[in-house]
């Protein structure tokens, strides 16, 4: 059995919450366009400005994946527009709770790192740095880490120039 001691996991019940807002929210219940406002929005070669011509012609553009608008607007559309604002607001709730703040951290630095393999130059925002101790703290609301990130990391690990930073 794992030592409870470590396991930073927690049952779904005792998750903290955090608000934010979803600014796609405001589309949710609209139905897709009539067939002569769809036949108006294919013949366009890029978004349009206003919505909800901006929603459907996106979506006009997925058909393929999402024949009906209704599944396109619930699971792409709305989903993808909260990433955003859900990981900005997940961030500042670590950074407030775990004492992240004052001269020695920075929030999403950007740094550079060398893989002293292939000498391939990579830059990488970090979401919490501290100056001091060379901690660098990665923040995930979906749990889920970005798998085009693992070349960047992987160099940052080699780069002889960060040999005392950690990650935590």
């Amino acid at each position: 059995m794992r030592d409870r001691k470590f396991d930073a996991s927690r049952a779904k019940s005792q998750w903290d919450t955090y608000e934010y807002v979803n600014p796609a929210k405001e589309w949710d219940g609209l139905g897709p366009p009539s067939a002569a406002k769809e036949a108006e929005l294919s013949k366009l070669t890029k978004a349009p400005r206003t919505q909800p011509d901006r929603v459907w012609w996106r979506w006009l553009q997925q058909k393929d994946n999402y024949p009906r608008f209704e599944d396109y607007r619930d699971a792409k559309f709305i989903t993808n527009s909260g990433n955003d604002p859900r990981g900005k607001a997940f961030e500042r709730k670590v950074i407030k709770d775990h004492g992240l703040v004052g001269p020695d951290w920075i929030c999403q630095k950007e740094v550079e790192f060398k893989d002293p393999e292939t000498g391939e130059t990579y830059r990488r925002k970090l979401d919490a740095y501290n100056t001091r101790t060379k901690q660098i703290l990665e923040i995930k609301s979906n749990g889920s880490p970005d798998r085009r990130e693992i070349p960047k990391d992987l160099a940052w690990a080699k780069d002889p120039n960060w040999k005392d930073s950690r990650s935590v």
